[in-house]
């Protein structure tokens, strides 16, 4: 249900994405430019304030777990590891959506958060595999393109995966 959720939320996204392309001026690389589609992105875009303040005060809180979002009171000298920012007001969410001052969070408050960072890092590392895959990949494919004499604008990631057939379309 939750990718269901999600995977409508991204088409949404990129079909407001590409609608907000329409008619904005291109490089030579075929790129538009980021403040230019922002403010495009901005006209039309639905707004609710309730929406937004809410996202607001998610954010706000997000915020207050993440290094920097609390008040520095020295530094976290924790043995085999950097030196740290100490925020003891700082949050930390437990396994349960409960949020704790850092200075007094129970043990299973710390221990959900390291079972959070451990994902987040097997997801990093994850797509950091992709990524470097598909720079090597597209690399090799755009030079031998390009030693043929394919014309620049040719030499795109949808032509790559597509001529080597790495897509498998949805039925």
């Amino acid at each position: 249900m939750k990718a269901e959720r999600l995977a409508r939320l991204r088409d949404k996204q990129i079909e407001l994405v590409q609608q907000a392309k329409i008619g904005l001026p291109r490089d030579t690389d075929g790129g538009v430019e980021g403040e230019a589609l922002i403010e495009r992105l901005m006209e039309i875009l639905p707004f609710d304030v309730n929406a937004a303040r809410r996202a607001r005060a998610a954010a706000v809180l997000e915020g207050s777990t993440k290094p920097g979002g609390g008040k520095v009171d020295g530094q976290l000298m924790l043995p085999g590891c950097e030196p740290i920012d100490w925020e003891p007001y700082g949050q930390i969410l437990d396994a349960e959506g409960k949020y704790h001052d850092r200075i007094s969070a129970p043990l299973k408050a710390y221990q959900a958060e390291a079972d959070r960072a451990r994902v987040n890092v097997d997801h990093a590392v994850k797509w950091l595999n992709i990524k470097a895959q598909q720079a090597a990949i597209f690399s090799r494919w755009a030079l031998d393109e390009a030693i043929k004499g394919r014309p620049r604008l040719e030499l795109t990631w949808g032509n790559c995966v597509t001529e080597l057939n790495y897509v498998r379309r949805a039925a």
